[in-house]
């Protein structure tokens, strides 16, 4: 065969290959356009990219999660239970524009002056991921807000985005046993889940909870304090490691607002992004059976339930003078489908009873198929869903103390 007909038949397998492909991803963009995928992309480009570049002017820095400070090669020596303390900090836009906040001094979502009052009287110390941080709402529509306005009860929030099990172990082992092995007054101690929560025994994060080590210090003039090492190790790592100059980021948001034509009609089509995101979700199938395939195997070989793993260390520190309450908030099924999401409620139901931890189920009041429930933009809740779910922690708590 000469190098012409080489070339030739190179060039129709390409576009036999290329034209289905390409009316495939026409028919799709046509009825998708109105899809949690494109409206999340479009509100990137529109509004999320202009208002961080307008925050980074005024002194805020991204949010560092603390679940990504292990994705580093350099090991952190400590187990992380928040971001860079008393920083301007800003978190994210889902339709309530951009929030911002400045850090407590565990690098938390709080205002700082809770800790000086929480060794003297009682708490509710809340734990959890991305909805408990307050994603993506003002403080004052946080879940923590809303329930110390209606118990009237000093509320801490424990949460970060990202946080699972894994975190929660942690955050009970390092932060909460020291506070209630010190205190005498009554405490409440609450974990927030979520269907994504459903994670599967991980070797690595096992290991690192031997991070995990008490951080607490008490003070009589400061309340509670994180111990000098912890302070020392988080500023230093994450200022070596995570942050980048102002003008850098700045950069790199406004190479992404010029290449808005990624949300053209013109790019979707010729770089056939329907039909590759598509190709991806299929992958993504085979490797969730894969996850599923371990996890049975986790069970024959003994192998702990993370999830379960951290009701347990729950159950054990909360004790006297302590009440244990598990929170379950229900996924959109616009925004976050997930088949398992009502088999994992039941499971998480049947050990909170169990283990004689109070169950709160968020889905009576929050509908997986209201999108009023839901933030107008994402997945996270909106503000009115944050306080039907809020109210509920409140009612439970008011009704059983």
């Amino acid at each position: 065969m000469n190098k012409k007909n080489l070339i030739i038949n190179a060039l129709l397998t390409i576009t036999s290959i290329y034209i289905p492909l390409f009316f495939y991803s026409f028919y799709d963009y046509l009825i998708n356009k109105g899809t949690a995928t494109s409206i999340e992309k479009k509100r990137i480009i529109q509004e999320d990219i202009p208002q961080k570049i307008e925050a980074l002017k005024a002194g805020y820095i991204p949010r560092v999660l603390p679940r990504n400070l292990f994705k580093k090669e350099k090991e952190i020596g400590i187990y992380p239970v928040g971001s860079l303390p008393n920083t301007k900090t800003y978190l994210c836009n889902e339709g309530y524009g951009l929030i911002t906040y400045k850090s407590d001094r565990f690098g938390l979502r709080n205002y700082d002056q809770k800790w000086k009052i929480a060794n003297k009287k009682s708490n509710i110390f809340v734990l959890g991921g991305s909805f408990l941080h307050g994603m993506c709402v003002p403080e004052e529509a946080t879940i923590t807000s809303n329930i110390e306005k209606k118990t009237k009860i000093n509320t801490i929030n424990l949460g970060s985005g990202g946080n699972g099990p894994y975190q929660n172990i942690a955050i009970l082992r390092s932060m909460v046993k020291p506070i209630l092995d010190k205190s005498n007054m009554q405490q409440i101690v609450l974990i927030i889940f979520y269907p994504a929560n459903n994670e599967a025994y991980n070797a690595r994060d096992e290991k690192l909870l031997n991070l995990s080590n008490p951080i607490i210090d008490f003070s009589i003039k400061e309340g509670i304090t994180p111990v000098d090492s912890y302070t020392k190790e988080i500023n230093s790592f994450i200022r070596n490691n995570f942050l980048e100059e102002k003008d850098e980021i700045i950069l790199k948001l406004k190479s992404w607002k010029n290449n808005d034509f990624r949300e053209s009609t013109f790019y979707n089509l010729l770089t056939l992004y329907p039909a590759r995101r598509d190709i991806g979700r299929k992958f993504m199938k085979v490797s969730n059976f894969k996850i599923k395939e371990n996890e049975k195997e986790n069970e024959k070989e003994n192998k702990p339930d993370p999830s379960r793993e951290s009701m347990m260390v729950l159950s054990e520190i909360c004790k006297n003078r302590c009440q244990p309450i598990i929170a379950y908030i229900p996924n959109s099924n616009f925004w976050n489908p997930d088949s398992g999401a009502s088999e994992y409620k039941i499971y998480l139901q049947n050990m909170a009873m169990r283990m004689n931890i109070g169950f709160i189920d968020g889905e009576k009041v929050i509908s997986r198929n209201n999108r009023s429930d839901y933030s107008p933009s994402s997945g996270h809740l909106s503000i009115d869903g944050y306080k039907k779910f809020s109210d509920l922690i409140s009612d439970f708590i008011k009704s059983t103390n």
